[in-house]
C-alpha cells in the first residue's frame, strides 16, 4: 500500500466517514486522484487486480450523487491495530 493511500485510509478512519470532497479537499488533490486511491482501498477496485478491502465506497443516502468512503470491518481491525502500537 502506497504512504498516501494509509494517510487516505486513516483520514477516513478517524473520521468514520468522508465524502470524495473531504478527501480531495484535506490531501489538495483531484477528484480523479481521489477516486483512483479509494477505487485501490475498496473491496471492489474495476481497474485493478488485487485491493485492499480496507474502504467501502457508498452513495450518500442524503445526497444521491456524492459518494461516501467508510471503513469495512477489516478496516476498522487495521486502524484498531494501528492506534494500539502508539
Amino acid at each position: 500500500m502506497y504512504l498516501h493511500h494509509m494517510e487516505i485510509f486513516l483520514f477516513i478512519a478517524e473520521k468514520g466517514r468522508a465524502s470524495y470532497a473531504d478527501i480531495e479537499q484535506e490531501f489538495n488533490i483531484s477528484n480523479a486522484a481521489a477516486s483512483r486511491s479509494l477505487n485501490s482501498m475498496s473491496e471492489f477496485a474495476r481497474h485493478r487486480r488485487q485491493t485492499t478491502g480496507l474502504i467501502e465506497i457508498m452513495r450518500d443516502p442524503a445526497e444521491g450523487r456524492r459518494y461516501l468512503a467508510r471503513p469495512t470491518a477489516k478496516g476498522h481491525q487495521i486502524y484498531k491495530l494501528i492506534t494500539s502500537l502508539g
